[in-house]
C-alpha cells in the first residue's frame, strides 16, 4: 500500500486544512506520551484499580502519578501491546499488534523487515492536521526505523535497548553523572524546552518522552537513595538492597514526570493538552525483588497478566477528574486514538490494517461504547526460546475476548482460559468448565494467525552456541518443559 494511500490522504487532507481558520487550528490539543520501561502495574504509589489495594505498593512514592491520577483517569485493564520492549514499542507506533508485524520478541530484531511504508503516529496525527510538531526524546528500540523518518522532527535518532546509563544521542558513550541516573532529568529538561518552544510559538505538539527509566540496571540520585533508604527503614524493615533502590529509581522517575507537568501548567496548555503515562511492558521480575508483581502473576516477557498489564493514567481536557475506566485499551489502540483526537475527521483506510481503535469515547466518560477496532479480539505473542527446561519463561499465545482470556504454551502445550475481569491473579482456570468458550476462543485466535501469515512457532529456537536450529530436539524439550511446568505440580 500503504506509501501510496498515505501520501494521497495527506494531499487531500492538507488542502481542506488550508480552508480551516486559524483558530480552529490553535484550538488543535497538544499530546504527550510518557512511556516508561518495564514499570510494572502495581509499580507507583496509584491504587490502578479501584477495588484493589494491593494495585499499588506503598513501598513506592509517586506524588506526581497521584497529582495525575485526581486530575484524569485512570485505566485499571491499560495494556502493553507485548510482554517486552521492541515489539511493544513498535504495536505502539504502527497500531498493530507484534504479531501482525511479524517481531515478537526482541531476539528476533534481525528477522524485522523494512516499515518505512507504515503509517506511525505523528503521520496519523499530521492527517488530522499537518501543523503539529512532533518529538520523540529517550529510547527509540523500533528495529528497521528511524524517528526521522517516521515524522519526528526532534528526536535522540536511533536509540536502543540500552539502560540509560550513557547518552546514547551524544557520541562517545559518556556515562550519566550521579544526578542524572537513566537521563530522567536531562530527558525531562529537553521535554520541557520542547513543550515550551511549541506553546510560545502557539503551534500544537505531539511529543513522546520514552524514559530508559525503570529498566535495570538500578540508578536513582544519591539523595533519593538515602530518603528512601530511611523511608522504607520504618515502613518495611525486610526490604533488601534491590527493593530499596528500585523504589528510589521509580521516585526519580516520578520527579521527572512533575517537572513536565509544572512545564505544562507554567505555560497556560494544560486545558487543551492530553498527557497519557504508561509503561512498555510488564514489570521485571527478579528473585530480588520482595513480592515481584503481585497481585498479577508473570512479568516481563510473559503473556500472562504481570507481563503485559500496565500503568494507565490519561489526563486532558474533558477527562472526567478522578475517575476509573474499567474497559480495556491497548497501546496499539494509541495510533487510531491520537488521530481522532487531533481532529481526524475521516476514518482511516481499512488498507492500512490497524488492530487498534479509538477509545477517545472512554476519554469522555463514555464507557459503555463498543471501540470500533481493526481486530475486535486482543492477541499477544512471545516467541523466545531460552533452551532451560526451569525456566518459567518461554514462547505463549494469548488472546482476549471481552472478559476472557486464553493462553497457550508452546512448551507445555496447554490451553488455560481465565475471566482475567474479574480473576486478575489468572487463579482460576476454566478450562474445563467452560469449553465452549474456550474453542470459540481458540478459533479466533487460529483465525488470526492464519490471517496476518504470523511466523512459525518454533522461529527462534537455538542451541547453546546461539544458532537457530529450529525443530531440531522439539519434542524432548517440549517434554522437559512440561514436567517443570505449573500445571503439572
Amino acid at each position: 500500500m500503504h506509501e501510496g494511500i498515505v501520501r494521497n490522504l495527506t494531499h487531500c487532507l492538507m488542502a481542506f486544512v488550508v480552508m480551516l481558520p486559524l483558530a480552529s487550528l490553535a484550538e488543535s490539543p497538544n499530546i504527550i506520551l510518557v512511556l516508561t520501561d518495564d514499570q510494572g502495574w502495581a509499580d507507583t504509589s496509584v491504587k490502578m484499580h479501584p477495588d484493589r489495594e494491593d494495585s499499588r505498593k506503598g513501598i513506592y512514592r509517586t506524588p506526581n502519578l497521584e497529582r495525575m491520577a485526581a486530575q484524569g483517569m485512570i485505566f485499571s485493564q491499560g495494556y502493553a501491546g507485548g510482554p517486552q520492549c521492541a515489539p511493544s514499542r513498535g504495536a505502539l507506533q504502527f497500531g498493530k499488534t507484534p504479531t501482525r508485524l511479524a517481531h515478537t520478541t526482541n531476539a528476533g530484531d534481525y528477522l524485522v523487515k523494512d516499515r518505512t511504508h507504515l503509517l506511525t503516529i505523528p503521520q496519523a496525527i499530521r492527517l488530522a492536521n499537518p501543523n503539529y510538531a512532533a518529538a520523540h526524546l529517550g529510547k527509540w528500540h523500533i528495529p528497521k526505523h528511524l524517528p526521522s523518518k517516521a515524522g519526528f522532527e526532534v528526536s535522540d535518532g536511533n536509540t536502543a535497548n540500552g539502560g540509560g546509563e550513557y547518552y546514547q544521542h551524544l557520541p562517545g558513550k559518556m556515562e550519566n553523572p550521579s544526578e542524572d541516573p537513566k537521563q530522567i532529568f536531562t530527558l525531562s529538561q529537553r521535554a520541557c524546552e520542547f513543550i515550551a518552544e511549541q506553546a510560545q510559538a502557539k503551534k500544537p505538539f505531539y511529543l513522546q518522552i520514552s524514559h530508559y527509566a525503570v529498566h535495570v540496571r538500578l540508578a536513582s540520585r544519591p539523595e533519593t537513595l538515602e530518603r528512601t533508604k530511611a523511608r522504607l527503614k520504618e515502613i518495611y524493615p525486610k526490604a533488601n538492597k534491590f527493593t530499596i533502590e528500585f523504589a528510589a529509581m521509580v521516585e526519580d522517575l516520578d520527579t521527572g514526570l512533575g517537572m513536565v507537568l509544572d512545564e505544562v501548567e507554567k505555560q497556560g496548555i494544560r486545558d487543551n493538552t492530553y498527557i497519557i503515562f504508561t509503561s512498555d511492558n510488564g514489570g521485571f521480575v527478579s528473585g530480588n525483588t520482595s513480592d515481584s508483581n503481585t497481585p498479577l502473576i508473570g512479568g516481563k516477557r510473559w503473556t500472562y497478566e504481570g507481563g503485559i498489564r500496565v500503568p494507565f493514567v490519561v489526563q486532558g481536557p474533558g477527562v472526567p477528574k478522578g475517575t476509573y475506566c474499567n474497559q480495556p485499551v491497548v497501546n496499539w489502540d494509541f495510533l487510531p486514538t491520537f488521530y481522532d483526537l487531533a481532529g481526524g475527521k475521516d476514518p482511516l483506510s481499512a488498507d492500512l490494517e490497524l488492530d487498534g481503535g479509538s477509545f477517545r469515547p472512554y476519554l469522555e466518560g463514555n464507557d459503555s461504547v463498543t471501540i470500533e477496532r481493526g481486530t475486535p479480539d486482543f492477541i499477544w505473542r512471545f516467541l523466545k526460546w531460552e533452551g532451560f527446561a526451569h525456566d518459567p519463561v518461554h514462547p505463549a499465545v494469548a488472546i482476549r475476548r471481552a472478559s476472557y482470556k486464553l493462553y497457550y504454551s508452546y512448551y507445555t502445550r496447554n490451553y488455560e482460559l481465565f475471566d482475567v475481569e474479574n480473576d486478575i491473579e489468572e487463579a482460576n482456570n476454566l478450562i474445563a468448565s467452560m469449553p465452549e468458550r474456550a474453542e470459540e476462543l481458540k478459533r479466533g485466535l487460529e483465525n488470526y494467525l492464519e490471517a496476518v501469515d504470523a511466523q512459525d512457532y518454533w522461529i527462534h529456537r537455538k542451541d547453546g552456541k546461539g544458532n537457530l536450529i529450529g525443530t531440531e530436539g522439539l519434542e524432548e524439550e517440549i517434554k522437559r518443559h512440561q514436567q517443570k511446568s505449573r500445571l503439572s505440580k
